[in-house]
């Protein structure tokens, strides 16, 4: 109880803020300074070349990529699965599942024991399934450990599979060791891949200096996964996202201000649980405003680009207003598309600004959709990493989601019609 009282407290919040910015900028100048040393700077055409000119061109066909995908099938993991079936055949090597189904109720020390009994038997998984037939590429989503960085060093240089890794909290998890030495930094992890997708263009200089291939790209969305439609507007302003860092502070300061979100998450208690998956669709479209958050941990003037990011925008049903990331500012029109704030007030008057105006609020959730579906789908991420990785061609386009193909249909029947 006590430790929740002081957890709530402005100097408990200030201190965790004030570690997580310092260990930050500490990070932004040393790794600028090294790539001064070496007279290097970051130009991702030049990184795009180098990694290029290590593979053949292959020009391999969508609907006959085989993917080895590692990852756990945690959380929203699985969502990305669906895409990298679009593109032909995948084996999905979730460590956690098949070597750790009790992983929750494990320590530390025992997930790590675990892991150094499971490495063998991980490896030797791949070996056989690439001698069954090929693997075109290798893609992995997972924290950094022992066994990883064996089986990518195994994938590179055994078999000679192109190998990519996504990370999506460089910012904050940089140098986070667990697990004891049973467990690699990230750091440690960006040389040992052929390309390191990463969500923030700071963390772009940081793989560099440490060896690696860095590509900024954000997450995306798979827009079938929910869609706008017509149901009575019950939500002025909706939050999806669970009560941690910052959220809690960051909430109770809009209703000082006169505005109450209705929330949806851990740890909000009765005000507002989890969002079950059968009402996530019908949520967003009875809401008229959406809001973000970019905040991370307990600062919200360092920021990432989140998945939500994406996955709200494709749903079409009302407008998205998040705060002002440059590094999201890339991927949308601002003011258009969506909607960003600056602090607090810019964030009060833009939602009164689109709750007054319907009509501008449902053009920017359409266009935000129309967004999305051209640009932001996972298929599009993992298209131009296997360009850049010289598994497919240039030329070649990869395969439409049912939202979209509808969507190009419904345009075709639009402009035969206007013919006439």
């Amino acid at each position: 109880m006590l430790a929740g009282v002081i957890k709530s407290t402005a100097a408990y919040r200030n201190y965790k803020r004030r570690r997580v910015e310092e260990a930050y900028f500490a990070r932004m100048r040393r790794y600028r300074g090294a790539l001064d040393a070496k007279g290097l700077r970051y130009d991702e055409a030049e990184t795009i070349e180098r990694v290029r000119s290590r593979f053949p061109a292959r020009n391999k066909r969508y609907g006959e990529i085989r993917t080895c995908y590692v990852a756990p099938s945690k959380h929203w993991h699985n969502a990305m699965v669906p895409h990298l079936e679009r593109m032909g055949e995948v084996v999905h090597l979730d460590v956690i599942q098949e070597y750790m189904p009790d992983f929750d109720a494990l320590s530390g020390a025992e997930v790590a024991a675990r892991m150094r009994e499971a490495t063998p038997a991980i490896l030797c998984r791949f070996d056989e399934a690439h001698a069954e037939k090929p693997f075109d590429w290798a893609f992995f989503y997972h924290g950094a450990a022992e066994w990883m960085a064996e089986l990518a060093t195994r994938v590179r240089e055994k078999h000679g599979v192109p190998t990519a890794i996504m990370s999506l909290d460089d910012k904050q998890s940089w140098d986070d060791v667990a697990f004891g030495s049973e467990r690699i930094t990230q750091r440690e992890a960006a040389p040992l891949f052929d390309v390191y997708w990463t969500n923030s263009s700071e963390c772009c200089r940081w793989i560099l200096a440490e060896g690696g291939a860095p590509i900024f790209m954000p997450e995306a969305c798979d827009p079938d996964e929910a869609k706008p439609r017509a149901v009575e507007k019950r939500h002025d302003l909706l939050f999806i996202g669970a009560a941690y860092g910052f959220r809690k502070h960051f909430v109770g300061r809009l209703e000082r201000l006169g505005i109450e979100p209705t929330v949806f998450g851990a740890g909000w208690g009765a005000r507002g649980g989890f969002l079950p998956r059968e009402r996530y669709e019908e949520t967003l479209n009875a809401s008229r405003v959406i809001l973000g958050a970019g905040g991370v941990g307990y600062s919200e003037a360092l920021m990432n680009v989140k998945g939500r990011d994406f996955e709200l925008p494709a749903v079409g049903a009302a407008p998205y207003l998040t705060s002002y990331n440059p590094d999201l500012a890339r991927w949308f029109e601002v003011g258009k598309e969506i909607f960003c704030y600056k602090d607090d007030v810019d964030l009060v008057e833009q939602f009164r600004y689109l709750i007054e105006r319907p009509d501008v609020a449902e053009a920017s959730a359409r266009l935000a959709r129309a967004r999305c579906l051209r640009e932001h789908q996972w298929i599009h991420r993992y298209d131009r990493l296997l360009k850049i990785l010289n598994v497919v061609g240039e030329e070649e386009t990869p395969p439409v989601s049912e939202a979209e193909a509808l969507t190009n249909s419904s345009l075709g029947s639009s402009d035969a019609g206007s013919d006439d």
